[in-house]
């Protein structure tokens, strides 16, 4: 395929133009040097064309140069991006189309009917350009927008164009090349032309000046150079004309400038069309220099009326006296209006400021602004209420010094990295520790303005979300309770299928004991679905407890695989069940259950998106994102993701649906159906995790919900080997404590085939008491976490504190995160989940006696 069926039509017919104009263009400028190198050798040698030969050259060159600019303005004007820039391409257009008509109306009176007077209209039609050049070039965005700007712009030009009126009337009436009883017609000739083109190449000088961006002044500088070429063109021309008494004759140097004046904005055309493609490049500030014209303008006046009264030529004092005055009174109104209008905004900016200062000083969020090396140079006085440390304290201080050990390396990465890039923001969430040694839940929205003069750091705004995180978490256990609802009945399903299955082969291995292979199939058959209903058990508690979120490096495609088998029951038979998975996506770094709760939730809501049946599909793929991109509630930073999407063939959303779905309590559903938790929920998931949500949804055309995960370094860990089960042989006395009379029997029977000795009772008092009466008597305390009087770890604690020799091993069936963690982080003892093998038992058990030998 060609690259040109690549681009859509539209793009297409822009680019063929635009490929036409500059070959068209390239045939304009060669027929320009044609004339230049012949005028010039005509000049340079003294010889000259025949005259009317000359001028129908000459005349078709210039008329065709002409139209051809009104046609690169037009296309100027349609590839600007702006409607300033827009107005200001078609005013100058207008003006060349005025210009080039007059023109060639001067054309057909000069080569058919031989007469160089020019009618009124003639001039009217050039003066009419000027006027629209003017418009033109006070529209481009760089021309000030203010009124006031406006004024004293127009003054400047008023005030530097009469000087350079006066300045020609007196070098003409000085060197004579016209007196004072000449028509007014001859005047105007003179004057008026260079007059105008002298205000046009000042207004396009200024522009150019004042200009930041390369393009822009690029185009200026063409402009001013034709407006300088015909300035010097007209007034060489009048001087011909209308003093020396030379005729004017083609193919001399007024030529040259003449075609110069109208080649130039063709190429400040061209460079317009060349650089709309490209971004603005802001090469340096506005000069400050430019009120110092009028007031040069002003003097030059002055000096031009102290020559004409030392040279006591009284015929040029009153002109020049009446332009100087005039001048005086332009340059006065200007000063007074600049020095009314500062007085304005002096006003305003110091009213904004105490604004500023007010919401800044009286705000619940902190403001801390840093430097390059991450200390604090001003911190607002919201500081002392929300982590109790003074404003004066916190300044010069690292920010990173108020955030928790745990949280300080993310949140010094994310700083590092916002102060690498101008103009960066990124989101931080971090706890800080308080004057009184509590935690503090932050948000942080760090932002890059190292760059702006006005601010010169980096900008952090921190809000405590301490309460709101709380919340948050309260939203995410009430969810999770109403998805255990809906799954309750798929689960009760799975579970008499599983129990089913035991029972079956229980009453065949006690019914039948002559085939000892088929017991021993059935026997294998109820450790299977001992399995099947272990993992059912888990998927239920892991949904069902409320925790706090841990996140750990993790491969997304096992994540969606588990929730895969979990989606098989929730299912039924409402809708079919697909993945399409990466081979090799990143590692992300996230909370696993919030993470499968999270693609559980989307998948309830595109269920109940397809009552009459469809197609769940859920995708895992790596995404590059190159710039900053929008998402559902935030930005999506350039970087490495893993895009996570459930897909479904459902009834979609409308756009105004689309727009609150992720607000808290909102929900289409009838009451009863659900909180309108769900989706609110994902994000807050997602966002914990560094990623963004995007949803792509149409009404009657399905919804595909993508998370954007970062993805992560991983580092590679050499397995640790361990023994297998049948290498072990036990040797010791184990004391078993468990509530449940079938576990002990069921435990002691194990234990004793491995090789140890087996006591077991049924409480923690109990086992204590025999503990205190024979201390040296066990070796090992296996014991359950969940029983009552006394749990298994207190019984522990209280071993451990009364320093007895044995080991302990924890198990449990069912115990929240925190008593777990305290067993594990806190105790250092092993936790063994039930329903466990004997292969895990026999391990566990080894391990722990060979670390009490070693003490």
């Amino acid at each position: 395929m060609s690259d040109i069926a690549l681009i859509p039509p539209e793009k297409r017919q822009s680019r063929s133009v635009a490929s036409w104009f500059s070959h068209l263009g390239a045939v304009a400028v060669a027929l320009v040097a044609l004339v230049a190198y012949v005028d010039f050798r005509a000049v340079a040698n003294g010889r000259m064309l025949p005259s009317r030969s000359t001028d129908i050259i000459d005349w078709a060159i210039f008329l065709f140069l002409d139209f051809f600019t009104v046609f690169a303005m037009l296309r100027a004007r349609q590839s600007s991006h702006d409607a300033r820039t827009r107005q200001a391409w078609l005013l100058l257009a207008l003006g060349a189309l005025a210009s080039a008509t007059a023109a060639t109306d001067e054309a057909i009176r000069n080569l058919v009917y031989q007469s160089v007077d020019l009618p009124w209209w003639i001039h009217g039609g050039f003066f009419a350009a000027y006027f629209l050049y003017l418009a033109g070039l006070v529209s481009f965005p760089v021309a000030p927008r203010r009124r006031a700007d406006r004024i004293t712009l127009s003054f400047d030009i008023a005030t530097v164009a009469l000087s350079g009126i006066m300045v020609l009337w007196y070098w003409c009436v000085r060197t004579g090349a016209f007196d004072l009883s000449t028509t007014l017609a001859n005047k105007m000739v003179v004057i008026a032309y260079p007059a105008a083109d002298l205000a046009l190449l000042l207004t396009a000088a200024i522009l150019l000046v004042r200009s930041v961006d390369t393009r822009n002044r690029t185009i200026f500088a063409f402009l001013a150079m034709s407006y300088l070429a015909s300035s010097i063109a007209d007034f060489w021309y009048g001087y011909l004309q209308m003093g020396s008494g030379q005729d004017f004759k083609r193919s001399t140097i007024i030529d040259m400038c003449w075609f110069a004046a109208a080649l130039f904005p063709l190429l400040a055309s061209a460079a317009q069309l060349r650089y709309a493609r490209t971004p603005n490049k802001a090469s340096r500030q506005e000069a400050r220099w430019l009120a110092e014209i009028p007031l040069i303008a002003v003097g030059l006046a002055f000096a031009m009326l102290f020559l004409a009264i030392r040279a006591n030529r009284a015929e040029v004092e009153i002109p020049l006296s009446a332009g100087a005055l005039v001048m005086t009174v332009l340059a006065i109104a200007r000063q007074r209006i600049s020095a009314r209008d500062a007085g304005r905004l002096m006003a305003e900016r110091a009213g904004r400021d105490a604004r500023f200062r007010a919401l800044v000083q009286n705000s619940s969020d902190v403001v801390v602004v840093l430097d390059q090396s991450l200390s604090s140079t001003y911190v607002s006085p919201a500081i002392e209420g929300v982590l109790g440390q003074s404003e004066e304290l916190g300044s010069g201080r690292k920010f990173v010094d108020w955030v928790t050990p745990e949280d300080r390396p993310a949140a010094l990465e994310l700083l590092e990295r916002v102060a690498a890039a101008p103009l960066a923001a990124e989101l931080l969430r971090c706890r800080m520790v308080h004057a009184d040694g509590t935690l503090r839940t932050m948000e942080t929205l760090a932002t890059n303005l190292l760059d702006d003069p006005a601010v010169g750091g980096i900008v952090l705004n921190s809000r405590d979300i301490t309460q709101r995180t709380a919340l948050e978490e309260q939203l995410q256990h009430t969810q999770k309770l109403e998805v255990v609802g809906r799954l309750a009945g798929g689960i009760a399903h799975d579970f008499n299928n599983l129990l089913m299955v035991i029972g079956a082969n229980a009453e065949f291995v006690l019914s039948d004991d002559s085939d000892v292979e088929a017991r021993r199939e059935a026997a294998e058959e109820i450790k299977d679905t001992t399995k099947r209903a272990s993992a059912l058990t888990k998927q239920l508690l892991s949904l069902s407890r409320k925790q706090e979120a841990r996140p750990a490096v993790i491969d997304p495609n096992d994540i969606v695989r588990h929730v895969e088998r979990m989606l098989l029951r929730l299912m039924q038979h409402a809708a079919r069940v697909s993945t399409d998975l990466s081979d090799s996506p990143g590692s992300i770094e996230i909370d696993p259950g919030q993470l499968e709760q999270a693609l559980l939730n989307l998948a309830v809501n595109s269920r109940d998106a397809m009552p009459g049946g469809g197609l769940l599909r859920m995708l895992t793929r790596n995404v590059t994102i190159a710039e900053r991109t929008t998402a559902e509630r935030g930005v999506l930073v350039p970087g490495n993701y893993v895009a996570i999407s459930v897909e479904d063939t459902g009834s979609g959303m409308s756009a105004d649906i689309r727009s609150r779905i992720f607000e808290p309590f909102f929900t289409t559903k009838p009451i009863g159906s659900g909180t309108g938790l769900g989706l609110a929920m994902v994000l807050g998931v997602v966002q914990q995790g560094g990623g963004q949500i995007r949803v792509q949804s149409a009404k009657g055309e399905g919804t595909t919900i993508t998370l954007y995960l970062p993805v992560v370094a991983t580092t590679s860990k050499q397995p640790v080997e361990r023994p297998q089960a049948s290498q072990l042989r036990g040797t010791g006395r184990i004391l078993v404590v468990d509530d449940e009379e079938g576990v002990r029997t069921a435990l002691q029977r194990l234990l004793r085939r491995i090789g140890y000795e087996v006591d077991a009772v049924g409480d923690a008092n109990t086992a204590l008491a025999m503990l205190a009466v024979q201390p040296l008597r066990f070796d090992l305390v296996l014991s359950d976490i969940l029983m009552p009087d006394k749990n298994g770890l207190e019984l522990a604690t209280e071993i451990m504190d009364a320093q007895m020799p044995v080991a302990i091993v924890l198990m449990t069936g069912f115990a929240d995160n925190a008593t777990v963690r305290e067993a594990t982080d806190v105790r250092r003892l092993p936790v063994l989940r039930k329903p466990f093998e004997v292969d895990q038992l026999a391990v566990i058990l080894e391990e722990a006696l060979s670390r009490r030998a070693r003490t």
